[in-house]
């Protein structure tokens, strides 16, 4: 069984979309800093992220209605 992977990344090389044989998919966003700020697959399953200005990350919500809040002290 011949399998593939397909692979699409932005400007600054972030990987935004794969796809492999089986139609499973994954598509990503970034931030200016390369932070990953959104996350989804063909599941429909979703991640939402939030970052400082230091990188940390800040807020995470998801599909299943799980979100976490997180500070620093600097």
């Amino acid at each position: 069984m011949f399998t593939y992977l397909t692979k699409e990344y932005d400007e600054n090389g972030n990987n935004t979309y794969w796809e492999d044989s089986s139609g499973y998919w994954v598509k990503s966003a970034y931030d200016e800093n390369g932070n990953n700020t959104y996350w989804e697959d063909s599941s429909g399953y979703w991640v939402k992220s939030a970052y400082d200005e230091n990188g940390n990350k800040t807020y995470e919500e998801n599909s299943d209605r799980g979100w976490v809040k997180t500070t620093y002290e600097y």
